[in-house]
């Protein structure tokens, strides 16, 4: 880590050759639109951390699982490492907002596969989308919100980074008692789930809106 550090602190550009701030910002959605990023992001941080905590142990208390637990933090660890600049990518082609519903619902996908069955592989499964999303998200989160806030994002920022630790802290008190009521984390992982549609859906009708306003005014400057 002390090694990645030092490579990361040389990589950084000096202040002069900071690109310049991007066009910005869509002002139409307004706050509205960042108090919805802001809770979105609270749900992303509620749905992602029930599997985050509970997978080892989804594998280790059932003896059909139990075999393949030294594999799923590997899986976890193997498909982050290009999840962030791969996200990355796809939020500068298709916009973060969408990039961002589109990675909670493959997170969902992968939280819901957590609570059915009895096959390693489908556990495995949701390993590998639970690290090829979360740190995507994370991130993508964050540069949609600069993209939406107008002038100084450092307290959208805050209230991001506020929100995302309220859903950290929530989820696995949650998970933890909803466990022990029918003994099983089928219920938990489920409500996680639903939980990542829901900050997906958020963000998905504004992204559709903006794509089409953006279709709207280009329209409406060829015709003049």
């Amino acid at each position: 880590s002390a090694c990645a550090v030092a490579a990361i602190f040389c990589l950084i550009p000096r202040q002069e050759e900071m690109p310049p701030p991007l066009p910005e910002k869509p002002t139409a959605e307004g706050d509205g639109a960042i108090r919805q990023l802001v809770i979105a992001y609270g749900l992303f941080g509620f749905g992602y951390v029930v599997t985050a905590t509970f997978v080892s142990d989804m594998m280790r208390e059932n003896s059909l699982l139990r075999p393949a637990e030294h594999m799923v933090w590997l899986c976890v660890g193997l498909t982050a490492v290009p999840s962030v600049a791969l996200w990355m990518r796809a939020g500068r082609r298709w916009g973060s907002g969408r990039s961002f519903a589109v990675a909670c619902l493959l997170e969902a996908v992968g939280v819901a596969l957590s609570a059915f069955g009895d096959d390693p592989w489908l556990l495995l499964a949701a390993a590998g989308l639970l690290g090829c999303t979360f740190m995507g998200i994370a991130a993508l989160g964050l540069v949609h919100v600069r993209l939406l806030s107008a002038g100084d994002s450092r307290r959208v920022l805050a209230l991001m980074t506020a929100s995302f630790g309220i859903g950290q802290m929530v989820g696995p008190l949650f998970g933890g008692v909803a466990y022990d009521l029918p003994g099983s984390y089928a219920p938990p992982s489920l409500v996680a789930a639903a939980a990542l549609v829901a900050a997906a859906i958020l963000r998905l009708p504004l992204s559709g809106s903006r794509r089409i306003a953006g279709i709207r005014r280009t329209s409406s400057g060829s015709r003049q």
